[in-house]
């Protein structure tokens, strides 16, 4: 399952909109905003809404990006679809690029406790 905050930290970055931009467009706060974004807090369907439509995209793309794999929910929608499929990428790319950044620092400091 893609997390919904990744996917809404992702648009919103690729606009290049600040966390309080969108936290003032989707009627909440910037520590819950910031909170939903890494995953520990969960938005409610109106201000999903008002964030999807703060980050000028339909609010379906968000709630199908948050839908586990293989799930039932579709869009027939062309444009969500490619943005789907474009979040869906960076997402993974992002993913893996955290976990090697986490081996490249675990291996740095297994150097450092060897000498």
């Amino acid at each position: 399952m893609l997390e919904l905050g990744k996917a809404i930290r992702i648009v919103r970055e690729a606009k290049g909109m600040r966390l309080a931009m969108l936290a003032e467009r989707g009627g909440v706060s910037v520590p819950f905003l910031s909170l939903v974004e890494n995953g520990e807090r969960q938005p409610s369907l109106v201000v999903l809404r008002k964030l999807a439509e703060g980050l000028g995209i339909p609010p379906e793309t968000l709630i199908l990006l948050s839908q586990p794999p293989g799930g039932n929910l579709r869009s027939g929608d062309q444009a969500s679809q490619s943005l789907i499929t474009a979040i869906k990428k960076l997402i993974a790319v992002e993913d893996d690029l955290r976990s090697k950044i986490a081996l490249g620092a675990k291996a740095h400091a297994s150097k450092s406790t060897d000498r």
